[in-house]
């Protein structure tokens, strides 16, 4: 009885990232310039171009952008064993939310009251996670066709391409996290 419930469980779970994190690909991603920018940790990152909020009050928080976010801070673990291949993974996720349509009504919202909800501990990592998902977004977003083996090797296969603009917002999440 417990394994049908956790296989029930685990089928919901994996239809319902399925089901919010994917999209059609409009383009294949090959650039060098300021979404790979983006990922540094040195220097003064410039501000994200996410709307403004609308003169009514702030946009209300997005539950799908919160969980990614609780994936990411609760997947990413830079310098251990598969640690790469998790980063792939996150960054796949990351720039599948990306290509919404407009993905960015929320995200400062949803970013600062995400933030603020953090343990210390949690925000002491925060750096190093960023960097490992940075890493992972250039990879993917810079040579798609040669980052095919890392999809692969994290079981992601049939992931991407995604569009140039999926990649300029998830830089702009990014920056928006390191900004805090």
């Amino acid at each position: 009885m417990k394994k049908i419930f956790l296989l029930l469980l685990l089928a919901v779970f994996l239809i319902g990232s399925y089901w919010g994190y994917t999209s059609a690909a409009a383009g294949t991603v090959s650039q060098t310039g300021p979404a790979s920018d983006a990922w540094s940790s040195s220097g003064t990152d410039p501000a994200p171009s996410f709307g403004s909020q609308p003169s009514s009050g702030p946009a209300p928080v997005s539950p799908v952008l919160t969980a990614l976010l609780d994936r990411l801070r609760d997947g990413l673990q830079p310098g251990t064993a598969g640690g790469s291949l998790r980063a792939a993974s996150a960054a796949a996720d990351l720039l599948d939310w990306s290509m919404d349509p407009d993905p960015r009504d929320s995200a400062e919202e949803t970013v600062r009251e995400w933030l603020a909800a953090q343990s210390e501990d949690a925000l002491a990592v925060l750096p190093e996670q960023l960097d490992s998902l940075g890493a992972a977004l250039t990879q993917l977003t810079d040579d798609y066709e040669s980052s095919a083996g890392l999809l692969d090797d994290a079981g992601l296969s049939g992931r991407g391409p995604w569009t140039a603009q999926a990649a300029q917002t998830a830089a702009d999440l990014v920056t928006l996290l390191r900004q805090g």
